[in-house]
């Protein structure tokens, strides 16, 4: 799991005081193994612009901007100028646009704090994800701006208690609220790895990159694995993969995307701008030149038929269409349609061609002691139990979709493995190793089974 912590504030307050710059106080805890900053008060730090300038330089990314108290009414100014920020910077994952504290000087109604999400939305197109907190603000306020925007609750525990007592709402009124604002309540990406980090569970599912998070045993022989094409983590270009100089990452997979900057500082030789966006081929595309997209999306996506900045992909162009004309100087020239080439890289395909070795994309780890042989054993016969029901879980599925579930059976059956074995475990060393090289993580550790 990305090592995430500290307020970006406290860092610039104890560089100071240390006497040190803030960029090498930032070097120093990502040579530590810091991977996000978890917070930056936009309006209070004393120099927004540049301290967010240097987590870009030393490496890092910020899990989450905040506003601690409104300057101002007026929120469009505030707004442009973090737009114009995270264009330069493409570190910011998450912009939570209201206040963490009231200002007397500015009143705030619930039809301004709405307000404020919905221009969040609009004007930090490039950020992805607008937050609310659930606590701070409340479920009804929380879940109307979900309608407006946002697609981030922040506040909610893993469980319906904690020491500090019982939460504001209990967890199914949360996922109620969040289905009657018309969406579907989703855990944050990496939900296993942050509850077994945090202590919450003993045992789960992780992604592979997040066993180096913590002192775990790993399950013998149950793992998610490709070996060769894998259909669901896919980077789609734009231009040459040697000339790329930005990627907008899909990060509902922590696994696929250090894959993506493994393949990058050892595949491909390239050390492009990695922005995370929302999974829209077609947006990502317009921002940067080349997008990782996993899962569903991966696999259904149809990059034949796409307008990225009003330059439609070739797949959508008519075999026989004739090229435009216009004038010039009272003249009839014609103009090449110039249809935008995308290129689908299946990313399980490289690392095999690269080191012909399986990829292992996630395994089921936990606490040294969590688990005894009959608690292996019901694993292992759970993963037998799912594949011998192929056909029905993709059923299930996909059950409103004959060629979806048809797609999905030959993806479960074909392009996934669920073994962990010898060349397995090879690759999942070989894929801790690069990371280390590539700065993706500090430091790889030992394989250890129950």
């Amino acid at each position: 799991m990305p090592v995430s912590g500290f307020s970006l504030a406290d860092l610039e307050e104890i560089a100071s005081r240390e006497g040190v710059t803030l960029r090498a106080f930032l070097e120093a805890l990502r040579t530590a193994g810091l991977e996000l900053v978890a917070e930056a008060p936009f309006d209070r730090l004393q120099d927004a612009h540049r301290a967010i300038e240097e987590v870009n330089i030393a490496g890092l990314a910020l899990a989450r901007l905040t506003i601690h108290r409104l300057p101002s009414a007026d929120a469009p100014p505030l707004l442009k100028e973090i737009a114009a920020l995270q264009h330069a910077v493409a570190v910011i994952r998450t912009f939570a646009p209201l206040p963490r504290e009231m200002n007397p000087a500015v009143p705030t109604t619930g039809y301004e704090d709405v307000k404020r999400v919905a221009l969040a939305r609009l004007f930090l197109d490039n950020v992805p994800s607008i937050q609310v907190d659930w606590s701070l603000y409340g479920p009804k306020l929380a879940q109307v701006a979900l309608t407006v925007g946002a697609d981030d609750v922040d506040a909610v525990s893993p469980s319906n208690s904690s020491p500090e007592g019982p939460r504001r709402a209990p967890l199914e009124e949360i996922r109620r609220n969040i289905r009657a604002a018309g969406l579907e309540p989703v855990e944050r990406n990496g939900r296993f790895a942050t509850l077994l980090h945090e202590g919450h569970v003993e045992v789960g599912l992780i992604p592979s990159i997040e066993y180096l998070g913590g002192p775990y045993a790993i399950v013998p022989d149950v793992a998610i694995v490709s070996r060769g094409p894998v259909a669901s983590v896919a980077l789609y270009t734009t231009r040459p993969v040697a000339d790329l100089r930005s990627i907008a990452l899909d990060t509902s997979s922590r696994a696929s995307v250090a894959l993506v900057r493994v393949l990058c500082a050892r595949e491909f030789h390239i050390q492009p701008r990695l922005e995370p966006r929302g999974p829209d081929l077609e947006s990502m595309l317009a921002h940067c030149d080349a997008a990782l997209i996993i899962g569903d999306h991966a696999l259904f996506a149809d990059p034949g038929r796409l307008a990225v900045n009003g330059r439609r992909s070739r797949g959508d162009l008519e075999p026989s269409a004739e090229a435009p004309e216009r004038a010039t100087d009272g003249q009839r020239s014609t103009v090449d349609r110039q249809p935008l080439a995308i290129e689908t890289i299946d990313l399980g395909e490289v690392w095999t061609r690269m080191t012909g070795l399986p990829f292992v994309y996630a395994f089921w780890a936990g606490r040294a002691d969590a688990l005894g042989r009959d608690d292996v054993r019901a694993l292992q016969q759970a993963r037998d139990a799912g594949v011998a029901a192929i056909d029905e879980i993709a059923r299930q599925y996909f059950p409103g979709s004959a060629v979806q579930r048809d797609v999905g059976a030959r993806y479960l059956r074909d392009n996934i493995k669920y073994h962990l074995g010898p060349e397995e475990r090879a690759g999942l060393e070989l894929f801790y190793r690069y990371a280390v090289e590539a700065r993706v993580v500090a430091a790889s550790r030992e394989l250890r089974f129950y």
